[in-house]
């Protein structure tokens, strides 16, 4: 007699039981208070299910944790301009300890005067978009706090909203870009030589059309507009290169090299990266020396020749053709062949 532990194994849940076989009959283990060694096992599933449509519940909180560093990191450039500029005299005074408890401790600075020159004002176009519209069309007085403040303003809006920038090389064929990137080549066409504040206040605000929603460039739109405005109001250089790197610093990306593994043969060493050279031509290799061929029904497969080799391996240097498919290969060795 023998005893078996059978499992079923399912997307949500294990089946098990403990059976005796004897001469291939079976029969369920049972105590004698009459328990039988069988049940199952039901735990949560891996996916999140909404309406029948399956999602990775990694992916929610993926999406959640983006969202808390983008308000972070929009915060931290907050405060970084609000700084340079109060430093400069283009804001409400502010204290170090009080712009350190906002972000540390999540309490907004209560400076009254900070919260008025904040507030907007449709009484007195006290607005950013008109401080930005007024920043770009006329010149005023730095020696004159109030029209300092209008500048300041000006430059903490862009500071919260600075457009859209990709981390990635533009290669893509102008008739194959996005629904991002069409827009703002749009938006650039409407805005002509004005700033993109001049054309909200102007085409915009004040006509009650719709500001949210509009895809912006940060290069083409938001660094040009701060260029024109520190040009036209001959804003000092130290403090523009403190406020440019306030207001469009953008972090670099994280190093990977810490997650490429060991090597398998020289454990003291890491890995050949995937980006390498000599990884690109290993691959190479191998993919040729695992490649079995033959040209009847009636022989065997067999490795390539030399010869063979060479005509193969050439089809992965050509620099007009990226990428291929394994029948140019197939068509190549065939060449001449029955």
């Amino acid at each position: 007699m023998k005893r078996i532990l059978g499992l079923d194994l399912g997307t949500n849940s294990i089946g098990w039981a403990v059976a005796d076989e004897n001469h291939g009959q079976f029969e369920i283990v049972t105590r004698d208070d009459g328990f039988k060694y069988r049940g199952i096992h039901i735990f949560q599933e891996g996916v999140k299910t909404e309406k029948g449509v399956e999602s990775s519940k990694a992916s929610e909180r993926t999406g959640h944790r983006a969202a808390r560093r983008l308000k972070f990191r929009r915060k931290l450039r907050k405060i970084q301009t609000l700084k340079a500029l109060s430093e400069a005299g283009y804001c409400p005074a502010l204290s170090i300890d009080g712009l350190k408890d906002w972000q540390s401790k999540k309490i907004y600075p209560e400076n009254t005067t900070f919260r008025e020159w904040c507030k907007t004002s449709e009484a007195d176009s006290k607005n950013p978009y008109y401080f930005r519209w007024l920043a770009a069309s006329e010149v005023l007085d730095l020696n004159n706090e109030e029209d300092r403040f209008k500048i300041g303003r000006a430059f903490y809006h862009m500071a919260q909203r600075r457009g859209f920038k990709s981390n990635r090389l533009d290669t893509t064929p102008e008739k194959e870009k996005g629904i991002v990137k069409t827009e703002i080549a749009e938006l650039s066409k409407k805005i002509g030589e004005r700033t993109l504040g001049q054309y909200f206040w102007e085409d915009c605000y004040q006509s009650r059309n719709s500001i949210r929603k509009v895809h912006t460039s940060r290069d083409e739109h938001y660094l040009a507009e701060f260029n024109v405005i520190c040009d036209k109001q001959s804003i000092p250089a130290d403090f523009k290169e403190k406020l440019l790197k306030a207001i469009f610093f953008q972090r670099p990306l994280k190093s990977q090299k810490g997650s490429v593994a060991n090597c398998s043969f020289e454990p003291n060493k890491k890995r050949c990266p995937i980006s390498h050279p000599l990884f690109e031509e290993f691959r190479m290799l191998q993919v040729l020396n695992n490649i079995r061929i033959k040209f009847n029904e009636s022989a065997e497969f067999r490795v390539l020749s030399e010869e063979e080799f060479e005509q193969a391996k050439a089809k992965f240097f050509r620099v007009s053709k990226a990428n291929f498919d394994f029948k140019d290969i197939s068509k190549e060795l065939s060449k001449g062949k029955n």
